[in-house]
């Protein structure tokens, strides 16, 4: 049986969520359309290109590690661990353990701005998630975690509250003044340094940083992260065009992913007490791309057609 479906949020993922759910009307607390992702933004696939009907340019990645003052080719575990405790907090696998190049897709640097056109006449801004908890309605919520289980008065179901550990990074992007089309990124596992990754994509520098130590939280790049990031590529400050000086905090930049057991509880709930399917990063708690959320947008819309049996069938595979 068809649903009314609702989608929470007009940020990326929810935007993907509206590509494939055509008839699905979309709401956000916004006032209007806010591009909260700065940061570096590759794709592994093609699948979000097909998805939205975006063309992407596939480019060849390579990448490189800054330690003890030299650029390395190949990350120590020691580097690994120090970057893993950087970025996270704890001690897991990440991206910086693998320096082969590699291939990616690239978005249009006006990739949002294309989704929300083709999606305008759906969305509704200013509206909160509590205006759709409707018994006739799936809502497929790309809203935080917490932010889900205090609309549905979630809350107080489970007997020990969850932990929602997350860091805010501060994202920092300058034109090359000279002509460019590389791609590349450095990782930065120092634990001195605020800067965690400085990528050149095209001829854009996109600088990423902690917001907690060091007073790294003001609305600038300290300039010796700034200066380092520069030596890591060859570069030097003349060769940034400075007036295209752009600088955004991200306050859910970085997040320690949760117990898989509490997050399928209370992924689960959710689901089966208030029809509501978590999508995204932020909804689910975890570290995950937006290549993956393609697919679970296709899980989301079999549990939407499922019978309460079939959904449990479905959750378990």
């Amino acid at each position: 049986m068809s649903q009314n479906i609702v989608i929470v949020g007009a940020g990326l993922a929810g935007l993907l969520a509206a590509s494939h759910f055509k008839d699905a009307r979309v709401i956000d607390r916004m006032p209007g359309p806010t591009e909260n992702h700065t940061a570096l933004l590759r794709f592994r696939s093609t699948a979000v290109a097909e998805l939205t009907g975006i063309p992407f340019k596939k480019v060849r990645v390579q990448k490189a590690v800054y330690s003890n003052d030299r650029v390395m080719s190949y990350a120590s575990i020691r580097d690994q661990n120090l970057y893993s405790l950087k970025v996270s907090g704890g001690v897991s696998a990440r991206s910086i353990a693998n320096l082969d190049a590699c291939e990616r897709y690239i978005a249009p640097d006006d990739f949002y701005q294309q989704l929300v056109s083709k999606h305008q006449a759906r969305i509704s801004w200013g509206v909160e998630i509590g205006a759709s908890i409707k018994s006739d309605c799936a809502i497929v919520s790309t809203a935080p975690m917490s932010v889900n289980l205090a609309a549905t008065g979630m809350e107080s179901t489970f007997a020990v509250p969850f932990k929602f550990d997350k860091s805010s990074i501060q994202v920092s992007r300058y034109k090359l003044a000279a002509p460019s089309d590389v791609y590349q990124t450095v990782y930065f596992p120092d634990p001195d340094l605020n800067i965690f990754r400085a990528s050149i994509t095209g001829d854009n520098l996109i600088i990423e940083a902690l917001c907690d130590g060091n007073g790294a939280n003001s609305s600038d790049l300290n300039l010796d992260d700034l200066n380092v990031a520069l030596y890591s590529f060859g570069l030097e400050v003349k060769d940034l065009d400075i007036a295209s000086f752009s600088f955004n905090i991200q306050n859910f930049g970085k997040m320690v992913d949760m117990p898989k057991a509490d997050r399928e509880a209370i992924m689960f709930e959710l689901t089966h007490a208030h029809n509501l399917f978590s999508l995204g990063r932020f909804a689910t708690w975890r570290n995950i791309l937006l290549d993956d959320v393609v697919s679970d947008i296709k899980t989301i819309d079999r549990l939407i057609s499922a019978s309460a049996y079939s959904r449990r069938l479905i959750a378990l595979k």
